[in-house]
This record gives structure tokens, C-alpha cells and sequence, in this order.
């Protein structure tokens, strides 16, 4: 199984937060942009069709039926990495659960010719208007996919709250991964990241 995020110079100051507890292995693929893109905009639709475009080019290098593992940069992993692949299973993807809709800040991969055309599709269908969760969304493909439960791969939506900006809540125990999504702003975005890891060591 590989690992793989993408991240830019306007993202440096969350990675500081999350690399140690990153994959050792994680590939890291770097964009040139500088500002910090917030979710819903241009700039962060654009990023994550660079995004796309960087797992695409992984999978072609990949050999039939491995696994590529993508794992945003606002995302503490909080388990061996070999928990998560045991949970794929027989799937062809497996993603983080949004509300009920797969989130693609965080999901894997089984390389063979369904899932290479599903991505693909998704890339050549992003609009500047969606960003590629959206698209992948509003698409419909012929694969078997699952999502983890969200006790284990958790985020702030989960508790149905909306977006995060600095309400107090307590984090549940036995978190296997947290992402820092349901929020705005990088600075939210940073607090939230400090919460999960004050969390951790106390």
C-alpha cells in the first residue's frame, strides 16, 4: 500500500501540526501555491484537481490490485497504518464518512481498470465551480465501495453541529484517525489540529 497527500507552501504551518503523525512512507506531492485555499472557493476546487491529478499519476505507476491510500494534510493518523488497509476489505474504495456521503480528504484505492476509470472521469469532469468530492458525487460508477465508521475515522460533523469555529466539545475516545475538515479558515483549521493532539497526551 502506498500513502499519499498533496500539500502547498499555504498549507506548511498545518502539516508542521500532523507530520509526526503521519505514515513514514507518505509520499508528499508539492503544488506551487502559496495562499491557504478555504473550502467552496476557486483556489480550493483548482487545488484538488491538482490533487487528483497527483494520485492519477501514482495509480499508473502502481501494479494491479495494490492499494494507494490518500490522506489529506489536516488529518492526525492515530493508528498503525495497517489497521486501515485491513478495512478495505474486498472493496474498490474505501472513504472517510461525510454525513453519509464518501469524503475524498481522505480514502483508498484498489488499483485495477474500474477504479483507474473512475478516477479519471472524475478528473476530466471537475468543473472550477465543484471541487472533486462534488463531482465524484454527482457521478454515478460500477465499483464496490465502503466507508469507515465514523467512531473510528472521525471529524467535528459527525456531531451534527455544522462547521467549527471554537465551540467547546470533547473528542470521543479510540480515534484511529482525525480530520480537521468542518471548518474554515486556516487558523481554525490550526486550533483544531491542537485540540485533537492536546487530546492525545492527556
Amino acid at each position: 500500500m502506498r500513502t499519499i497527500t498533496t500539500i502547498s507552501e499555504g498549507y506548511k504551518e498545518i502539516c508542521d501540526l500532523t507530520n509526526p503523525y503521519m505514515p513514514k512512507d507518505l509520499i508528499r506531492k508539492q503544488i506551487d501555491k502559496k495562499e491557504f485555499a478555504n473550502f467552496g472557493t476557486k483556489d480550493f476546487n483548482w487545488f484538488c484537481h491538482q490533487m487528483l491529478k497527483n494520485i492519477l499519476d501514482e495509480i499508473k505507476k502502481m501494479e494491479h490490485e495494490d492499494i494507494i491510500f490518500q490522506i489529506d494534510s489536516d488529518v492526525i493518523i492515530n493508528s498503525p497504518i495497517e489497521w486501515f488497509e485491513e478495512q478495505m476489505k474486498d472493496n474498490d474504495m474505501m472513504f472517510q464518512n461525510d454525513g453519509g456521503t464518501p469524503c475524498l480528504g481522505f480514502f483508498m484505492v484498489r488499483v485495477n481498470d474500474k477504479t483507474l476509470k473512475v478516477m479519471q472521469e472524475v478528473y476530466d469532469n471537475q468543473t472550477e465551480y465543484e471541487n472533486f468530492q462534488e463531482t465524484f458525487n454527482r457521478l454515478t460508477f460500477d465499483i464496490k465501495y465502503d466507508m469507515f465508521d465514523t467512531k473510528d475515522v472521525w471529524n467535528y460533523g459527525v456531531l451534527n453541529k455544522g462547521i467549527w469555529s471554537g465551540e467547546d466539545f470533547t473528542f470521543p475516545e479510540g480515534i484511529k484517525a482525525f480530520h480537521a475538515n468542518f471548518t474554515i479558515g486556516l487558523e481554525n483549521k490550526k486550533k483544531l489540529l491542537n485540540k485533537f493532539i492536546h487530546s492525545l497526551h492527556n
